[in-house]
């Protein structure tokens, strides 16, 4: 039966238009479906966080300066309508390379209309269009809640409740709490699937800052704004085929990322509703080979480095280490108390972990400033001998903002070195027969 496209991508997030464009440059015949303004929603989300976080900043290196008597003082009140414009016209400049008109120029059909059906023989029907495909991508992602109650606000909010554990929310809760709000984060589960060591310290910085805890939500008074930031449900309504098996809602994937029908793929938060920009366009592109051509590539999340801002991660935890390889797995910690960090009148600590088997790199884990940019370059070395963290050719970008971590990260490193010369080590040992052997010479 003839079609119309050899893909049409359900989507709405940047991972669907990431896709739509990896596909148009293989040379297929690729459509992208999703409403007009979902994706600018989710733009403006991630650029109004990332406006707090830089206001935050900002009012702490201000409150530095007065501390030791120079001009500038504490930070003038919030304009919030300023702020939400500014992230809005980020939304817009800053993704003019995912834009409508670019990825039509790239030779991707853009639908922006809203999916309403997906029949069996994967033929999708919007408003207006009906498409017939070869393959089917589903990257709707899971919907945009935290925008809309952040819409309703007209100044900045004196108190915010946040439901969730994910790392997205830990950043929420961080910057509204450093321009004065009051946070309480509600979550069941904190920062699932990082390394235990980072949580346990994320979760003391969370306290120290003001931030209160709590497993069940037990705030009396209404907050001024309530963001839910735990998974949520799928963006858009899948007919039961993808799914496979009756009663169950929760979309499944094999290592091939294809559901139950062999030719619908999925990638993205609404695989299990970890929203990880990083593994999100990895699946993306992972899917798209799959989906065009021979579905043979396996998802391998072992070396996908994952940065939010303050703390990171690429590779296994000492957990998953320690259940895959059991005792041979090697852990190198190093830390600082980055008191000589003058951008803050408290200053975080810095914390690195490498997690080793054999001398074999297995993972990292970084908590401090610059974490997010140091990760990427270091997620290449997963797999490789530790040493490699040492050696300033194979370790050549260190970015301004993260001179101590990775002088942290290369301490680390140097006590695996050290350790195969302590004693009770077969190097030592040997060494010590030799000299002894050469001095009776």
């Amino acid at each position: 039966m003839p079609t119309d496209y050899d893909l049409v991508i359900l989507g709405g997030t940047a991972e669907g238009r990431t896709a739509a464009l990896t596909a148009a440059g293989y040379g297929a015949r690729v459509a992208l479906v999703e409403p007009s303004d979902l994706f600018a929603q989710r733009q403006q989300e991630r650029f109004l966080l990332q406006g707090l976080q830089q206001l935050g900043e900002s009012s702490q290196r201000q409150a530095v300066s007065a501390y030791f008597g120079q001009s500038g003082g504490p930070a003038a009140d919030l304009t919030w309508e300023a702020l939400w414009e500014w992230s809005a016209i980020a939304a817009q400049t800053q993704s003019a390379a995912r834009s409508p008109a670019v990825m039509s120029a790239s030779g991707v059909d853009v639908v922006l209309e809203k999916y309403q059906r997906l029949s069996r023989r994967l033929v999708v029907t919007t408003a207006h269009r009906r498409l017939s495909t070869r393959a089917i991508l589903i990257a709707a992602g899971t919907m945009p809640v935290a925008l809309e109650a952040l819409f309703r606000l007209r100044a900045l909010p004196e108190t915010v409740k946040i439901v969730g554990g994910s790392p997205q929310a830990i950043l929420w809760a961080e910057a509204f709490c450093r321009l004065g709000t009051r946070v309480t984060l509600v979550a069941e589960q904190f920062m699932p699937g990082m390394d235990s060591d980072i949580r346990r310290l994320v979760r003391s910085q969370l306290i120290a800052s003001g931030v209160v805890l709590s497993q069940l939500d037990r705030h009396q008074t209404p907050p001024d704004c309530t963001l839910v930031l735990e998974p949520a449900p799928a963006a858009i309504v899948l007919p039961s085929f993808v799914y496979g098996r009756p009663r169950v809602r929760s979309l499944k994937v094999n290592r091939q990322l294809q559901t139950a029908h062999p030719r619908v793929f999925a990638c993205g938060p609404i695989l299990g509703g970890v929203m990880d920009a990083a593994i999100a366009e990895y699946e993306a592109k992972v899917a798209v080979r799959n989906a065009l051509f021979v579905p043979n590539c396996r998802v391998d999340y072992g070396a996908i480095a994952q940065g939010h801002h303050r703390f990171a991660s690429a590779g296994l935890t000492q957990s998953q280490a320690e259940q895959r390889y059991g005792g041979a797995t090697q852990i190198w910690t190093a830390s600082s108390a980055n008191s000589a960090d003058l951008s803050q009148l408290d200053p975080r600590p810095l914390y690195c972990k490498l997690v080793c088997d054999n001398q074999r790199l297995l993972g990292i884990h970084l908590l401090g400033s610059g974490a997010n940019e140091l990760i990427y370059p270091l997620a290449s070395l997963i797999g490789e001998s530790v040493s490699a963290l040492t050696d300033a050719n194979r370790f050549p970008f260190s970015p301004q903002t993260a001179q101590n971590l990775a002088g942290l990260v290369r301490s680390a490193a140097s006590q695996s070195q050290q350790s195969r010369w302590q004693i009770g080590h077969w190097r030592r040992d040997w060494a010590e027969n030799w000299f002894n052997w050469r001095r009776s010479r």
